[in-house]
């Protein structure tokens, strides 16, 4: 059964990544065929990262649950969020700030990626530390307060 679900897992995702992929562009999809893969290709995509998920949850993710446990990854892993919400305005004011159209190539992307990806980790960071960490510091200082409150009122009402 888990080798089963690795396979097609792996074999959804791979689809989903490398399904429509032409090297040389000799031919197009049909009408039809591209029609199936954009109804399809969420679904499919979802399937194997849940079966990623429920897979390492439950303890038969072997190489690939020690990968993303990994504890280099849980600085990265508090960011996430912070960055999926900050990573628009580098993206605006990295393409806004630029003076000339650009020739696309594929060491240029890597390079934006890398860049965009580098930048808006720092800019993450700035703001987790500027507003996120303090939220937090009060959450956990309102949550000490009504516990040690409701530990009080428990005992006085054991006195009586």
């Amino acid at each position: 059964m888990n080798f089963l679900g690795w396979t097609i897992a792996t074999g959804l995702c791979l689809t989903v990544l490398y399904g429509i992929y032409n090297p040389d562009n000799t031919h197009t999809l049909s009408r039809e065929l591209a029609s199936v893969y954009t109804a399809t290709f969420r679904t499919a995509w979802g399937i194997g990262v849940a079966w990623v998920v429920i897979a390492c949850a439950t303890g038969n993710g072997g190489i690939i649950n020690t990968i993303l446990s990994w504890r280099a990854f849980i600085p990265l892993s508090r960011l996430t969020y912070c960055t999926y919400l900050v990573h628009p305005i580098v993206f605006y004011v990295c393409f806004n700030s630029m003076r000339t159209t650009l020739h696309l190539t594929d060491i240029l992307l890597v390079f934006l990626f890398v860049g965009n990806l580098v930048i808006s980790y720092m800019v993450a960071f700035i703001v987790s530390l500027a507003f996120e960490s303090p939220m937090m510091g009060l959450e956990k200082k309102v949550q000490t307060d009504q516990a040690s409150c409701t530990k009080r009122k428990r005992q006085e009402n054991k006195e009586m």
